[in-house]
């Protein structure tokens, strides 16, 4: 079984990438070992029909031509990129406060939805203001309500004459 840094130094060999130990060393290999023939000549196998079956391509123009060509169309569209506006409507402002301006917003609708949250579903003061009869004329009377413990305690006392 061939190890795979022997694969890859067989693919350097047949690419003419091997200098010293390692050339000679592959050669060696080569010699004595059917497996690493066999890959080899796999190798040189695929690597002909990939050359062979490469087209040619070649362009109209001279290749100054063409890379000029290149350039003028990048160098556009870079042109038109800076004269186009930006989208993002804060683009023209300083960048502490394009950095800022969204904070704060976030900051106020965090607030008023806290607000209204309140508001809406939170305890207020009057809400726990009870109203106490009672028959005799010389009493008093304190209430106290507690919502994180859930309880109410209501003093009456009587005055003494």
């Amino acid at each position: 079984m061939i190890n795979q840094e022997t694969k890859l130094k067989l693919q350097a060999y047949l690419d003419n990438e091997l200098s010293g130990a390692d050339l000679r060393e592959i050669a060696a290999v080569l010699e004595r070992d059917p497996e690493a023939r066999a890959l080899y000549a796999e190798l040189e196998g695929t690597r002909s029909l990939l050359e062979a079956g490469e087209l040619e391509l070649k362009v109209p123009e001279s290749r100054e031509f063409y890379w000029s060509k290149i350039q003028r169309e990048i160098q556009r569209e870079s042109r038109e990129a800076t004269a186009r506006p930006s989208r993002f409507f804060l683009a023209g402002y300083p960048r502490w406060f394009r950095i800022l301006a969204p904070t704060g917003g976030a900051a106020l609708v965090l607030t008023a939805a806290l607000s209204v949250v309140r508001l809406t579903t939170g305890p207020s003061a009057l809400s726990y203001v009870h109203e106490l009869e009672t028959p005799l004329e010389d009493t008093s009377v304190i209430s106290f309500h507690s919502q994180s413990a859930g309880m109410t305690v209501v003093w009456v006392q009587g005055q003494e004459n």
